[in-house]
């Protein structure tokens, strides 16, 4: 047996450990192109009973893939693409957010279950949507890609918490009703981030991560930015399927008919 198989193989043991008297959360996703089999992670609670909120009302039935990018994820949960919702039905009650549960150790392989979320400064606590998730495809790394990763993912956040203080340096001064000028907030902006970066190490991929990352594949970059909440336990070749259909530049498929036909949660 090759290093490879060995490798996808202690993923998927690792998938189905779980701490003793722990209970297993699983949900199946049936969809055109076949069946999705997740577990859900018990280190994310308030993403995992969401999403089995949302699972057992029937949300995700007939609802499509939205965003499909062959060699990085597949995207839905987006209420608007269920036609029962475009017209006449209030769709808003679905557009909140979760707090960011981004937990070490829970990384972006293959297979990874994680919320999506809007970016930039409008969100620099990383909230999470409420329905839309993805499903990590990926593509096997080298060492020389991870470095690029990783050097992605410390800028990314290093633009994410330069959005978060500024946010809290605006909202300490309205908050002590205090007039500052935008220039004496970038001042205090930048004395917090020198003392973080001075008393912080940067972000380095785990070896074990590492090794997962050139074998089975995934996508680190998103790594510590987006919450990983589970993970493809069956259906690999699915994810694969979807994310092979030719899409539009905005990641929407041609045919428009890529969808989850029903989502149940089911016993382990």
């Amino acid at each position: 047996m090759n290093r490879v198989a060995l490798v996808f193989i202690s993923v998927l043991l690792l998938a189905g450990c779980n701490r003793a008297g722990e209970k297993v959360f699983l949900v199946k996703l049936t969809t055109t192109h076949g069946d999705i089999k997740l577990k859900l992670y018990n280190e994310t609670p308030g993403h995992r009973d969401n999403f089995l909120e949302l699972v057992k009302s029937g949300f995700y039935n007939d609802i499509f893939f939205h965003r499909i990018y062959d060699g990085f994820m597949i995207q839905t949960g987006n209420p608007e693409t269920r036609g029962s919702f475009v017209e006449g039905s209030d769709i808003s009650k679905y557009r909140y957010t979760i707090p960011a549960e981004i937990i070490p150790g829970l990384y972006h392989k293959k297979g990874a279950l994680a919320a999506a979320r809007m970016g930039g400064q409008g969100n620099p606590l990383r909230a999470s949507s409420g329905t839309q998730f993805y499903i990590v495809q990926g593509v096997v790394h080298t060492d020389e890609t991870l470095a690029a990763q990783q050097e992605r993912i410390n800028r990314d956040f290093g633009d994410n918490l330069y959005f978060r203080y500024m946010s809290e340096e605006k909202a300490a001064a309205d908050s002590a009703g205090i007039e500052i000028s935008s220039a004496e907030i970038q001042e205090k902006v930048a004395l917090r981030m020198h003392e973080y970066f001075e008393n912080n190490e940067p972000y380095v991929i785990p070896p074990e991560q590492r090794e997962v990352y050139k074998t089975v594949g995934g996508t680190p970059h998103l790594d510590t930015n987006y919450t990983v909440f589970g993970e493809v336990t069956e259906g690999f070749d699915v994810i694969d399927k979807i994310a092979a259909e030719p899409a539009n530049e905005a990641g929407r498929p041609h045919s428009g008919q890529v969808r989850i036909i029903r989502a149940v949660v089911v016993k382990k």
